[in-house]
């Protein structure tokens, strides 16, 4: 029963894993995959050994090395990105593989210390977390620890059983594997070798059984020695080692206070990644587990607290990443898995009855099935905020339209060619990946020729109405969604507009591609020309063709003088709207109501007449506040609002008296049930206080 529990838990979560490995990848923590991609390219494209995270125009130099982890993770996209090329399932494949594989191993290390009950525990306790099940396929440095800590953990336990060869072997490989992985994984291996100096050099038993037990601790100190070495002496020759210094001061700022302050402050964060239940089982199987291993005295007993030393000096050391990255505790989630193993280990030996065993199983399943809904939910609200989650309330974009018109720009770039990118476009590694080109961030407008980089790009909604006056004015102008791009050594002429169309998944992309986000493609759009030139006062600019009422067919007659229609097609828009919120703002503009538009991305339009120009540009500021949790969810309802709502494409600088505008909101990460408030006030406590309700909707 146990090993079918393990099994079965085993299969789903590796199809966690593998679901929607050919999707597009947009911004968010998600994009540092292509990060490794790009650094295996590079490694494959310019013949070196060290990971460089850009598209360069020549040969890298050292200086251009990315040198703040070990090059493990890098080294094992390499076969990927050869057999697989530039393509998405190159980016998530390594990271799902090595995910599917580690419930095995956990089910492995359970049974192997404490029984097959206890292994089964230990699989589905792992399999059903929320951080695991959201960063399955998130190929990063915590996964590759994960499996290769959990690899040695499984081969040490078993050579300390049996003193055979094949598991020191497998024991020293997992350790050699782990500490090229990353920096964290030195806390498990050095507080291995430092835990068990004393019984290794202690006169006891066979002496061929201590022989051999003293040749494994040696052989592990000289990998954990020569890996020191040579990253150490690398890193110095090439000039990175102050790099990688600075980078852990960075890393580890804010170390000094309170432990109490520190979680206090990511309350909600953990309980998102844990749940309550899963952290409060943690916790209290630590003294259970101290007691286990102060009674027995083995090594399988001991070893899961090398696993949480680990992830505790991780935590708290580098305090600074544990507070920008949601995923910083994802080490504990090994621990988590052990710790139920141990309680189910626990619960087998207390009881007197002779179903001893199905009983502590169903104990450990039972944890599991709280948990799980929690786990499912996260999956799902990973994938669709690019595993940022809530991020301290701040905007989420997934970026997906940015992606589509990289990747749409890519097509027209020569090779040999690069890319200014505008601060305001908010770059990241999925956006370089997706142009495939170099890119040089520029903080202003382009006022000279660079021959390399001839295409400057940036986010239309982040320009001001001067700053995109100023762009057409010097150049010819192509939008693609909310980015608009200028060839620098092309003439002043008429702005071409392209719309990124939507469509809603198939069932079959919907397993591959994506079951979060629509299917996008870019178009040539007559009203997007229309309203670009139309705001730049550019000429010739022919009306849209006739076709269904919308914002711009009404802004177009209201231009053209031809006011009955004008009247007549608002009188269309506004039979479409909830106006229940409807009111007359400051300044004569009004807000209209809102529209629901549904799909797997539900969009709510929040439309608006202007009454003129609105200077400094504004933005409709829309917060959305969690009222209630979902159903069978243990994680508490988030004080903290978080704000949704991008800025409107055209800029309010440049809006025209009568014209109807809209800001189009995503709303499909809602949990439980959500209040959206919105309001023009810059003062985002006070847009709180006198916003404006414009919808309550309940998530799943």
């Amino acid at each position: 029963m146990a090993r079918g529990v393990a099994a079965l838990v085993s299969v789903c979560f590796a199809a966690a894993a593998f679901w929607e490995l050919g999707g597009p990848l947009g911004s968010g923590h998600v994009a540092s995959s292509a990060a490794v991609a790009i650094a295996a390219e590079n490694m494959l494209r310019w013949g070196i050994a060290a990971p460089v995270t850009h598209y360069l125009f020549q040969a890298p130099t050292p200086a251009d090395w990315y040198c703040h982890h070990p090059f493990g993770i890098f080294w094992w996209q390499l076969p990927f990105s050869l057999l697989l090329g530039h393509q998405e399932l190159a980016l998530r494949l390594p990271a799902a593989l090595l995910s599917a594989a580690t419930p095995p191993v956990l089910y492995a290390i359970g049974r192997s210390i404490w029984g097959p009950v206890a292994g089964a525990a230990c699989a589905a306790a792992f399999a059903a977390l929320p951080i695991t099940l959201a960063f399955a396929a998130f190929h990063a440095l915590e996964v590759p620890v994960i499996f290769t800590v959990l690899l040695s953990l499984w081969g040490t336990v078993r050579f300390t059983q049996t003193r055979a060869t094949r598991w020191m072997v497998l024991s020293l490989v997992g350790t050699g594997l782990a500490l090229h992985a990353d920096w964290s994984a030195w806390f498990y291996v050095a507080s291995v070798l430092a835990a068990s100096l004393p019984a290794v050099f202690r006169r006891q038993g066979d002496a061929a059984d201590s022989q051999r037990l003293r040749l494994w601790w040696l052989l592990g100190g000289a990998l954990l020695v020569v890996t020191a070495a040579f990253y150490g002496l690398l890193f110095y020759q090439t000039g990175q080692l102050t790099r990688l210094l600075d980078a852990g001061k960075l890393r580890s700022t804010g170390w000094e206070q309170p432990v109490a302050q520190l979680l206090q402050g990511r309350r909600h964060r953990i309980d998102l990644c844990f749940t309550p239940v899963g952290v409060a089982v943690g916790m209290l199987m630590l003294p259970v587990v101290l007691m286990r291993a102060a009674r027995r005295r083995t090594a399988g007993e001991a070893l899961p607290l090398a696993v949480l030393v680990m992830a505790v000096l991780q935590y708290f050391i580098f305090t600074n990443g544990a507070e920008v990255h949601i995923f910083w505790p994802h080490l504990f989630a090994p621990w988590f898995a052990l710790a139920m193993g141990a309680l189910a280990a626990t619960l087998g030996e207390a009881l007197q009855h002779r179903a001893r065993r199905g009983i502590a199983l169903c104990v450990g399943l039972a944890i599991t099935v709280v948990i799980l809904p929690d786990g499912l939910r996260a999956l799902s609200y990973g994938r669709r905020t690019g595993l940022r989650f809530d991020e301290k309330g701040r905007f989420i974009q997934p970026d997906l339209d940015k992606t589509e018109a990289m990747q749409w720009l890519a097509s027209r770039v020569p090779a040999d060619r690069g890319v200014m990118m505008h601060v305001g476009l908010r770059r990241s590694w999925a956006l370089d990946w997706a142009l495939e080109r170099p890119t040089l961030d520029v903080r202003e407008l382009p006022s000279t020729t660079d021959d390399r980089f001839p295409y400057f790009v940036a986010d239309r909604r982040l320009l001001s109405g001067a700053d995109l006056q100023r762009l057409a004015a010097a150049y010819r102008l192509v939008v693609v969604g909310p980015v608009v791009i200028a060839d620098v050594r092309s003439s002043p002429a008429p702005a071409e507009g392209l719309a990124l169309q939507r469509r809603e998944p198939s069932a079959s992309e919907a397993l591959w591609r994506s079951a979060h986000a629509p299917v996008l493609s870019v178009h040539p759009d007559a009203d997007v020309t229309w309203e670009l030139r139309h705001h730049l006062d550019q000429v010739p600019n022919p009306p849209p063709p006739v076709g269904p009422t919308t914002l711009v067919a009404h802004n177009a007659a209201l231009a053209s003088g031809d006011h009955q229609a004008a009247a007549r097609m608002l009188a269309d828009i506004r039979a479409e709207l909830d106006q229940s919120m409807a009111r007359r703002l400051a300044g004569g503009m009004e807000l209209l109501g809102v529209r629901l538009e549904p799909g797997v991305t539900p969009l709510l339009h929040v439309v608006f007449q202007a009454n003129g120009p609105v200077t400094p540009d504004a933005w409709f500021i829309v917060r959305a506040r969690q009222l209630a949790a979902p159903l069978w969810s243990t994680v508490q309802p988030n004080s903290r609002s978080r704000q949704v709502a991008p800025r409107f494409t055209i800029p309010t600088s440049l809006w025209r008296g009568g014209f109807l505008y809209e800001t189009v909101i995503e709303i499909a990460p809602a949990l439980g049930l959500e209040r959206y408030m919105g309001s023009f006030e810059a003062n985002e406590a006070k847009a709180l206080e006198q916003g404006i309700t414009l919808l309550e909707w309940r998530g799943r």
